[in-house]
């Protein structure tokens, strides 16, 4: 669960809140960084421009979870290479929770126009003069906490305005059996589970729900274990076809065996009911009263802005051939044969809009500084990346005026399947 912008329960990269630090160079940036990890992970020196480019540094901090810190370059650097390294501190700046700003206390127009310009991409800016953490040419004893509790009243304030985003929302309550259809493919390394599926599951057993894990090949045994059927079915977007078989294969007779009959199966009915109405955004369909949606689709939400993304899947329909798509990938990684951004999505687009299609790939941090020549932005379900750097792409895309949606949406699309 992304608790507003607070530190998550779950230490993975995606979940942690950002934390990034902001000034000129010399203002001290390394040193503040280096003195609430309590450790040297820096290079601190007397030099402009030591950090040539940023640092992140994982850890805990008590009261608000578990966080990323990163030391940023300069925002002053000047000359051919200090503009790369202000590059890099833009980049940084698009994924940050929180933005702290150190200064030597005095209006500066700069730190002005970084602040307001940190705000606009989400970030809750905490400024933090040197005067009142410095004593005798040094940190004073309490600057490492009052820097924290600038940042924990900065933190709560603003959760008091947002509501907390869960992955599932009000899809399932305690008890109600959901079955998750996790195709194992080479995507998915022996031993492991991809992200999404592990922080399903993981909010499933909080909210004492009874998650039910299947390969597509076993979908209809495990659907045929449930006389009324389970609550809610999530798959790998990959499957969806398939899936989408089985249960009205399953329930599609038994839908047909319940039509002459009085008894009405009224919990069906009413989590039918409930889905459209209160979670309608993440169903893509409804099978014989069992909604059906997809980890991708569920991340849609979860990490970005799903009506956003909904919108961006209908500029499908008018790919042609040399209309260009750009694809974006949290991770990096080595290409698979059966990988979903780099092979799969491909080859359906260029199914879709015809052999001429140009579909471009990044991965990582990697993100066009120019987005106008795009038909089309398609994203992976981003996982690895915290809510607000998704955001900020989402924001950069209509800036630009190109449609933009995730890989989920993108193949429900594609197979006609999504709604």
């Amino acid at each position: 669960m992304v608790k507003g912008i607070s530190g998550s329960d779950i230490a993975v990269p995606g979940e942690r809140l950002t934390i990034g630090i902001f000034g000129k160079r010399n203002a001290g940036k390394s040193s503040l960084f280096n003195l609430l990890l309590g450790q040297d992970y820096a290079v601190v020196s007397s030099q402009k421009g030591t950090t040539t480019d940023p640092v992140r540094k994982a850890m805990e901090l008590e009261g608000i979870g578990a966080v990323t810190l990163i030391d940023t370059p300069g925002y002053d650097d000047d000359g051919t290479v200090g503009s790369l390294r202000v590059e890099q501190t833009l980049k940084s700046a698009a994924g940050c929770d929180v933005a702290l700003m150190i200064t030597d206390g005095r209006e500066d127009v700069l730190d002005r126009r970084w602040a307001e310009y940190l705000e606009a991409r989400g970030a809750t800016v905490v400024t933090v003069s040197k005067e009142e953490i410095s004593e005798g040419g040094g940190f004073s004893s309490s600057a490492r906490e009052t820097v924290f509790s600038k940042i924990k009243v900065a933190i709560d304030a603003r959760n008091t305005a947002e509501a907390p985003v869960t992955i599932l929302g009000g899809l399932v309550g305690q008890g109600d059996t959901v079955v998750l259809v996790m195709p194992q493919d080479k995507a998915a390394p022996k031993g492991r589970l991809i992200m999404p599926q592990m922080q399903t599951i993981r909010e499933l057993l909080d909210r004492k729900c009874i998650p039910v894990c299947v390969v597509p090949e076993n979908l209809p045994a495990a659907l045929g274990m449930f006389p009324s059927g389970p609550a809610l079915v999530i798959t790998d977007s990959q499957a969806f076809a398939a899936v989408r078989r089985a249960m009205s294969d399953v329930f599609g007779k038994r839908v047909e065996a319940e039509a002459g009959s009085s008894d009405t199966n009224t919990g069906t009915s009413a989590r039918e009911s409930m889905a459209w109405n209160t979670d309608a955004e993440v169903i893509s369909d409804v099978i014989g009263g069992v909604p059906l949606t997809s980890f991708s689709i569920l991340f849609s939400r979860y990490k970005g802005d799903i009506r956003i993304f909904k919108e961006g899947a209908l500029a499908i329909d008018s790919l042609r051939p040399g209309s260009r798509v750009l694809i974006a990938e949290a991770c990096s990684h080595r290409p698979l044969s059966e990988d979903i951004g780099r092979v799969k999505l491909p080859a359906m687009l260029g199914k879709k809009a015809g052999d001429g299609i140009i579909v471009d790939v990044v991965a990582g941090a990697d993100w066009p500084s120019n987005l106008g020549g795009y038909d089309l932005i398609i994203h992976c379900g981003a996982c690895m990346f915290n809510r607000r750097l998704v955001l900020s792409r989402i924001a950069e895309a209509q800036a630009a005026g190109v449609p933009i949606t995730n890989y989920g949406l993108a193949i429900s699309r594609l197979a006609t399947v999504g709604k």
